[in-house]
């Protein structure tokens, strides 16, 4: 938000359409019902139509009062105003604990499921994974990818419990997250691929044990801290993608499949891979070749093929072995190194 915006703004009540089947109102309300402790530690602001909603309208009041304070001037409008003009969504925690998370509902945000989710699943996926961040403690991590895989899991988990288990769900994410961890200059931050897999293999199990909100909570944490990549995996995997970065031609993403004498980057690009041809998920945008109805008959046995030679090697404790980790920021990461 601009800082010469009304600060008013920040506590008017919704009057703009939200996104068809998803209340934000509702969803805070059941967070607050599921987690009676965090009424007042987690808040939650709608930054597209400016919706603060709580129980206690005094609480309301307190967070315009910040809003406007020389504090919320210096932390919070900046990330108000960073999520209006993203289109996205945030979680910002303080020393001493709160949250407030940052949801932008207006249907004129990116979608990122490529609409074999609907709108409305995905920003209640959304809203759970940047609650996530608020609740789940490795999803506050200075650690960013077992942050981000802590959050992806919670929101999974979250997900099941209303819903059951949702193959398609997961399988999305474990794409999205993998396409853009491939194609993506900036880093692996994002990467939860092998956390939501292990989470979405354990769907029935989960479901038939039964999860309560409690549970949710160290579930996702344990699954991140257990499947996030290491540092070194993530910095292998990072310079195996380096190829894929920027707009290179997907012909180049049949060639990394079809050559990498690396077990775990065939895995993760043959996933993208095959998820295109059989038209599960766009090609990465701006890309220039596009796969043909041919390709989609030649290059699944050649995959199979590759991925058999590869099935009786294991490089990966070659490569990492004395490998020297980089000192200071690590930029498969972002430049937020491992805490």
């Amino acid at each position: 938000m601009a800082d010469d915006a009304p600060a008013a703004d920040f506590a008017k009540a919704a009057r703009q359409p939200g996104s068809p089947g998803f209340d934000f109102e509702t969803a805070v309300s059941e967070f607050y019902d599921a987690y009676p402790d965090r009424i007042g530690s987690v808040y939650f602001v709608d930054v597209s139509t400016g919706n603060i909603p709580h129980p206690d309208p005094q609480v309301v009041e307190e967070l315009i009062k910040l809003m406007k304070s020389d504090q919320g001037k210096e932390t919070l409008r900046p990330i108000y105003a960073h999520c209006v003009a993203q289109k996205t969504s945030y979680c910002q925690t303080d020393d001493q604990g709160n949250s407030i998370v940052f949801i932008y509902t207006a249907e004129d945000r990116p979608r990122f499921f490529q609409g074999a989710v609907t709108t409305a699943q995905e920003l209640q996926f959304i809203f759970d994974h940047e609650t996530g961040h608020a609740i789940v403690p490795e999803a506050g991590s200075r650690d960013r990818l077992v942050a981000e895989n802590a959050a992806d899991a919670f929101a999974l988990i979250r997900n099941l419990q209303r819903n059951g288990p949702d193959p398609v769900l997961a399988e999305q994410l474990m794409l999205f997250r993998t396409r853009h961890a491939l194609y993506n200059t900036g880093g692996m931050i994002n990467f939860s691929g092998p956390t939501v897999e292990k989470v979405d293999e354990s769907q029935l199990r989960l479901a038939a044990a039964g999860v309560d909100p409690q549970q949710a909570i160290s579930l996702a944490g344990a699954f991140a801290a257990h499947y996030t990549p290491n540092t070194g995996e993530a910095q292998h995997l990072f310079e195996s993608f380096e190829k894929l970065h920027g707009k290179t031609p997907l012909g180049e993403l049949t060639n990394v499949v079809l050559t990498t004498p690396f077990p775990d980057t065939f895995k993760w690009t043959s996933t993208v891979l095959k998820a295109i041809l059989e038209k599960k998920i766009a090609a990465p945008e701006g890309l220039a070749e596009e796969f043909n109805e041919e390709a989609a008959k030649t290059l699944p046995p050649k995959i199979a093929e590759r991925a058999a030679k590869l099935a009786d090697y294991d490089f990966i404790g070659e490569v990492l072995r004395d490998k020297p980790m980089p000192k200071g920021t690590a930029p498969f990461l972002n430049g937020h190194p491992k805490a």
